[in-house]
């Protein structure tokens, strides 16, 4: 809603492209899940072993890293977006 107030009044000057647009900050898998039961208040939490790419069954190859960068997002329109840990809380 933030962006297209910034440019409600001025479409014809909305950058165009191609932005990377995720919650701010990072993770692997393993921390995700972690947050996700931490911030759950009920029940038992399991207990969750990180195990490396390489020993997770995929049809593709999955990269080292695929952190996606924000930074031509934030230059751009001139915000960060929240990070991912806020929003999981949100969501939760």
């Amino acid at each position: 809603a933030r962006l297209i107030g910034q440019y409600a009044d001025r479409r014809e000057e909305l950058p165009s492209g191609i932005y990377h647009m995720t919650a701010g900050g990072s993770t692997s898998w393993c921390g995700f899940a972690r947050a996700i039961f931490s911030a759950s208040p009920a029940g038992p939490k399991p207990r969750i072993v990180p195990i490396p790419t390489s020993e997770y069954p995929t049809p593709a190859t999955r990269p080292k890293n695929s952190v996606l960068s924000n930074e031509k997002f934030e230059r751009t329109f001139g915000f960060r977006l929240a990070p991912w840990e806020a929003q999981l809380r949100e969501i939760l």
